[in-house]
This record gives structure tokens, C-alpha cells and sequence, in this order.
């Protein structure tokens, strides 16, 4: 009887941690804007970032950036935020495993953003993130033309 309890103690456990592992997504936490920088938080290493700009009317950028592997959960968002030159912060569940950052600006460029585990930096005064040493700013794909299936956020 006492074997029996154990292998379903067991087994519970085991399909407990496979359904966690399997079911693993990559939750957004928090943002702050330090230092000039929009600093985006994730609960584990980001797997990539998407990046690219769209020129908007009345003299905006639209800075658009693809989170591969992130979630976006229910109520967390950046549009509280603001900075000098910056129309807007959003950020939206884009598609089940990517989170889309959306930075409407009157700069042209925002500069070199990266990303180094589980943090996403985005420079918002033009200047280059002072971070990328060490980053990941290199894998980033910078997209020149949008596909006309991205949807706007």
C-alpha cells in the first residue's frame, strides 16, 4: 500500500515538473527608464530581438521591437512612461511567443539597443545603449522594409 502512494506521489511530481518545463514561457516583469535608457525586464534570457523602423507622418519614427519567446502577462504595460522626444510607449502580446515594443519618437534614431539575459535596453536619446559590451546587440536582425502582415500596436 505504502509503495502504491509513493509511485503516485511519483509520478505527480514527475508530470508536475514536465508540464512546467513543456509550458516554460519567458514573462515580462517590469520597465524602468534609467539614465536615458528604457530598460525592459524578463523572468528569464531573452531568445531574441526583432527591430525596425517605420517614418510615421507629422515628422515620428515608429520604432518597432519583436521579443521572441516573451509573454506579456494580463495588466503589465510601459505606456506610464515618458521621456523628452517620446510620443508613446507601448508594448502588446504580438503573436503567442513574441512581444512587440512599440516607440513613437521625434528622433530619427534611437541607437544601438541590446539585450544580456533577461534584460532588453533601449536607448531613447539617440546615443547607443552604454551596455553593449558583452551583449547581444549583435544577433538583433534589423528589418528594413515591414512585412504588410505586422499589425500596429
Amino acid at each position: 500500500m505504502e509503495s502504491s502512494i509513493l509511485k503516485k506521489i511519483f509520478i505527480a511530481i514527475f508530470l508536475i515538473l514536465l508540464t512546467s518545463t513543456i509550458f516554460a514561457q519567458n514573462y515580462f516583469i517590469k520597465s524602468e527608464i534609467k539614465n536615458g535608457e528604457l530598460k525592459l525586464y524578463f523572468d528569464s534570457d531573452i531568445d531574441a530581438v526583432k527591430y525596425f523602423v517605420i517614418p510615421i507622418e507629422d515628422g515620428y519614427t515608429k520604432f518597432v521591437y519583436d521579443i521572441y519567446g516573451a509573454v506579456l502577462p494580463s495588466g503589465k504595460g510601459i505606456s506610464h512612461h515618458s521621456y523628452k522626444d517620446v510620443k508613446s510607449f507601448r508594448i502588446a502580446q504580438n503573436s503567442k511567443d513574441r512581444v512587440r515594443v512599440v516607440i513613437i519618437s521625434k528622433l530619427k534614431s534611437l541607437g544601438k539597443h541590446n539585450y544580456r539575459n533577461n534584460i532588453l535596453t533601449i536607448p531613447l536619446n539617440g546615443k547607443d545603449s552604454a551596455n553593449l559590451k558583452n551583449s547581444n546587440s549583435n544577433r538583433s536582425l534589423k528589418v528594413k522594409e515591414p512585412s504588410s502582415r505586422l499589425s500596429s500596436i
